[in-house]
């Protein structure tokens, strides 16, 4: 069994396969972003950026309530936790608290966060969306589902990339193939530069690859069932 980064980011034979555009439709994406903010200023060592991030979009998660201080609280302990069970993570998660600096940032995080799902406009906003396994992929889940939008949160200091896509694509797909309701619509955003990509999965797949959305997903069954593209 795999999850779905190992597959946005190994299996690079399905995806040129399936997908053999997305690097020019992703340059043309890269130069249209929308800005929803001003880059956000920026104190904090690299080494703590995932740190932040992670603890800035669950905060994000818990909302309002209850007061602020103890969901900063409950945010930081959760987001030690999951990255310490990462092993792709780089973060500094050796206990340290956040700096006064640092806790700015995170609040910043979070009420961008917040912002952009406003801005989408559908009713049910859903933190950490889970998506039903299919074949060698194991279940997982996403950042944040609002309606039938996937929003994928990517707080870097770069242009958004083809395995940022990829991954995407997955959760829409698998949501798609899994008989939840579904998702047409993907959203990247970076809170650290306060842009944002916004692409149909129609719009996404024909110019990527000439096709239509259920020929992706017939050749996304194929490679995950064994019997399609390998690595």
């Amino acid at each position: 069994m795999i999850n779905e980064r190992t597959f946005a980011h190994n299996f690079s034979g399905f995806w040129r396969s399936a997908l053999p555009n997305l690097e020019a439709v992703l340059r043309t994406l890269n130069l249209g972003y929308e800005r929803l903010q001003t880059p956000l200023k920026t104190k904090s060592e690299p080494s703590r950026r995932d740190l932040i991030s992670e603890v800035g979009f669950r905060l994000a998660a818990l909302g309002d309530k209850p007061p602020i201080e103890e969901n900063l609280s409950v945010a930081f302990d959760e987001a030690t936790r999951f990255l310490s069970s990462e092993t792709s993570s780089n973060a500094s998660t050796d206990g340290i608290r956040l700096t006064a600096p640092e806790l700015s940032e995170v609040t910043s995080i979070a009420q961008r966060i917040t912002e952009l799902c406003r801005s989408v406009g559908g009713k049910d906003v859903t933190f950490f969306p889970e998506f039903r396994g299919l074949g060698m992929l194991e279940k997982c889940q996403g950042d944040i589902r609002v309606d039938d939008t996937i929003i994928e949160i990517k707080y870097v200091d770069r242009s958004f990339r083809s395995t940022d896509f990829r991954q995407a694509l997955t959760y829409a797909t698998l949501a798609n193939l899994g008989g939840d309701n579904g998702i047409d619509r993907i959203i990247l955003y970076n809170p650290l530069r306060g842009t944002y990509v916004d692409t149909t999965l129609e719009e996404l797949i024909f110019s990527s690859s000439g096709r239509s959305v259920e020929e992706f997903e017939f050749e996304f069954l194929s490679v995950l069932d064994g019997s399609g593209v390998s690595r």
